[in-house]
């Protein structure tokens, strides 16, 4: 039993003599050698130095640089009061926006299944509506301490946002995912809530 089971002595099919595996039949072994120094901190800073290097297929790219010291007041007072001094004033002002950007997108829908690319202008102001919702999310989640900026043209040192312009869009696919958008929302509805 166990000359069976040992890979370095085999026996063939009639013979009771072990048979010796070759050196070129033998897998080769991986040995991986940790470096002396490294630590379970420096895998983390590697990790996140890879991941702030990472670019997005799509063409979206969101920085958002660590400040050299945060206010654990001001932390508070953003967990405590965060939404009404906030969350109202930004919300209020981009709820409508919201509502102006949804129009937009069901006429951009119209238009790309025609013409096949996107308005820009409408693109544009899409993106300036995201970069501001990144703005005051950042504050939300203690990524930044001063107040967001108010206004669709505001930028934000430390909060930089770059979403390619698609370009053309293929009219098949945006039909299949308009149509089956409903199956791929079903999981990620039943994960969320």
């Amino acid at each position: 039993m166990a000359e069976q089971n040992n890979p370095k002595r085999r026996t063939t099919a009639g013979s009771s003599k072990p048979k010796a595996q070759s050196k070129a039949n033998q897998p080769a072994r991986r040995t991986t050698q940790k470096p002396a120094n490294t630590s379970p901190k420096s895998e983390v800073l590697k990790d996140v130095a890879d991941a702030q290097s990472y670019t997005a297929p799509c063409g979206l790219h969101l920085d958002i640089d660590r400040q050299k010291e945060y206010s654990g007041g001001q932390a508070i007072l953003r967990a405590l009061f965060g939404v009404y001094y906030i969350a109202i004033p930004h919300g209020f002002i981009m709820y409508f926006l919201s509502i102006w950007s949804f129009i937009l997108g069901f006429i951009a829908w119209w238009i790309m299944l025609f013409k096949g690319s996107y308005p820009k202008n409408w693109y544009a102001y899409q993106i300036k509506l995201m970069k501001w919702q990144v703005r005051v999310a950042s504050r939300f989640l203690h990524l930044r301490d001063d107040y967001p900026k108010f206004g669709l043209n505001a930028e934000e040192e430390g909060i930089r946002m770059h979403v390619e312009y698609p370009g053309r869009v293929n009219r098949g696919l945006l039909l299949v995912k308009t149509i089956f958008r409903v199956f791929f929302l079903i999981p990620h509805l039943f994960c969320v809530y």
